[in-house]
């Protein structure tokens, strides 16, 4: 049993290689996601980002931008998506990012938010704890391919 679970890992790690760029045409950042493993799930109405499900399990990927409309620091913003019951593990907070990611009855929560040029791109994954084998590698691959909003 372990055996196939790590021969699954492997090949979704593969298939993972094989990405595709989101652009958001509303406030222009883009990110870099395999597209094996993650299906967009379209635009909302306002076009400030795009979600993407899991193919296989129950991963989650939300991206997108809003302008700072109550001029939130980044310990605001912060404070505003870690609110109790969840307890971040993990946390930093600098000058114009801030990062979490801790567990929410039972699912791992990371979330990174970038203020630039008035505007916030925020990234967010969620996914299954038993899930971590497969989502952990990816997240700071597909967070390092954040280009976020430059604002105007």
């Amino acid at each position: 049993m372990l055996r196939r679970a790590l021969l699954v890992q492997v090949v979704l790690l593969a298939q993972a290689q094989q990405t595709e760029t989101y652009v958001n045409q509303r406030y222009g950042f883009s990110v870099a996601y395999p597209k094996d493993l993650l299906a967009p799930q379209g635009e909302p109405t306002n076009g400030d980002g795009q979600k993407f499900k899991a193919r296989t399990g129950k991963g989650e990927l939300s991206v997108w931008s809003s302008h700072n409309a109550l001029d939130q620091t980044i310990p605001e913003a912060f404070q505003s998506y870690s609110k109790p019951p969840f307890q971040p593990t993990y946390k930093v907070i600098k000058p114009t990012w801030y990062v979490f990611s801790g567990l929410d009855r039972g699912n791992v929560i990371y979330q990174k938010g970038i203020l630039q040029g008035g505007i916030f791109t925020t990234i967010r994954f969620e996914y299954p704890q038993t899930e971590k084998p497969t989502w952990d590698p990816l997240v700071t691959k597909i967070v390092n391919s954040l280009r976020p909003a430059s604002g105007q």
